[in-house]
């Protein structure tokens, strides 16, 4: 769906309104089959504070999502990937900090295996044989462009 909208010329924007748009018809149809919705609906009548810690988690994700298309726009592509890396890692850290938990073998094991993931990644894109073109990349239609000058 995602190369049609970009061979329309539809911008990135509206490409996220369109993809969470059907995501949400898709799943307000499971849950009303389900019966969850209304479960939900009488969970939330029965605790109205639940309907405002989430209509604050969609107004937090929707901030966020502004931020990233933001980086994407005004950098690139790879610093919005970098940003995004780097908050989980934050969001990794803060989870130990604030709920103690111990720092296992396992714990130790998985840090060991993301080190080596990035450091041969790293060095794999700055050993390539000499000769050797660099990865092409795709074309975009436009929408991820610098932000216009004001």
């Amino acid at each position: 769906q995602e190369k049609l909208l970009r061979q329309l010329g539809v911008p990135i924007s509206t490409m996220v309104l369109l993809s969470n748009l059907g995501s949400f018809v898709l799943v307000l149809a499971f849950i009303t089959a389900t019966g969850e919705l209304g479960a939900f609906a009488t969970y939330c009548r029965r605790d109205p504070a639940v309907s405002a810690w989430l209509a604050g988690q969609a107004l937090a994700a929707y901030g966020g999502l502004r931020c990233y298309l933001y980086v994407i726009r005004s950098l690139s592509g790879v610093a919005g990937v970098v940003t995004t890396s780097a908050r989980k890692v934050v969001t990794i850290v803060v989870s130990f900090v604030v709920f103690e938990k111990p720092f296992t073998a396992m714990h130790a094991g998985a840090l060991g295996c993301l080190a080596a993931g990035v450091g041969l990644t790293i060095l794999a894109k700055h050993h390539r044989r000499p000769g050797s073109a660099a990865p092409r990349r795709a074309h975009t239609t436009g929408t991820l462009g610098p932000p216009p000058r004001t």
